[in-house]
């Protein structure tokens, strides 16, 4: 039965086969090959579909209130 299958994020030598889901620069890849040990992206061609592309970073939020007074520190003697 045709299935996807997640193995996490995608590692040098290990084989994968079809079905199979990595994540690689994090994008989620597709392995649409019997068997690859190739790079998706990269030199795995035919290999691989790109599944969800990575979007870029959000703007920063506005700061947040000012935090609580510390304890004060330990004089320091000896030196």
């Amino acid at each position: 039965m045709p299935g996807m299958l997640y193995r996490g994020i995608w590692k040098h030598g290990v084989e994968y086969e079809r079905g199979d889901c990595v994540t690689r620069d994090g994008s989620v890849w597709h392995c649409n090959a019997d068997k690859t040990t190739l790079q998706p992206g990269g030199q795995g061609g035919n290999d691989w579909q790109l599944c969800a592309k990575r979007g870029n970073h959000g703007k920063d939020g506005a700061p947040g209130p000012q935090g609580p007074k510390g304890d004060p520190g330990k004089n320091a003697t000896g030196l």
